[in-house]
């Protein structure tokens, strides 16, 4: 299950995931040039679980922006941060690799991201106790 947004429903197997992102919504993000950057992950296993604590930013051009040139890089208009998440993916290991068994965001400016951020250093902080 992934549930991106307290607001939104999740999205369930596979083939959900699959046709979500053939979706027209998704592929005219992609068109507008969407992109995803994750921070390195904070990975705890235990055994044959597995869960991962990460920043995720979603970038997109930035049109109405004045034209920047930067050394050796070229002239552009640059881009913003449409959004910044904190993500959480719970795995399981199986027969055929690791699998994601649920992965939920947040935005970072709602509690709820605070809650998932403070559940992981809260269970790493009791593990070194």
């Amino acid at each position: 299950m992934l549930e991106f947004s307290e607001h939104a429903p999740p999205w369930k197997g596979r083939a959900q995931l699959m046709t979500n992102l053939q979706a027209p919504s998704h592929k005219g993000a992609i068109a507008q040039g969407v992109t995803h950057f994750t921070a390195l992950p904070y990975i705890e296993i235990d055994g044959d679980r597995a869960t991962v604590t990460s920043y995720l930013q979603i970038l997109t051009p930035n049109p109405q922006s004045e034209p920047y040139e930067l050394s050796g890089h070229g002239t552009t208009k640059g881009f913003r941060v449409h959004r910044l998440s904190a993500n959480r993916w719970e795995l399981v290991r199986t027969s055929d690799g690791w699998r994601v068994k649920t992965r939920t965001g947040r935005a970072m400016d709602t509690p709820a991201a605070r809650q998932l951020l403070h559940e992981t250093t809260s269970e790493r902080m009791a593990k070194e106790r």
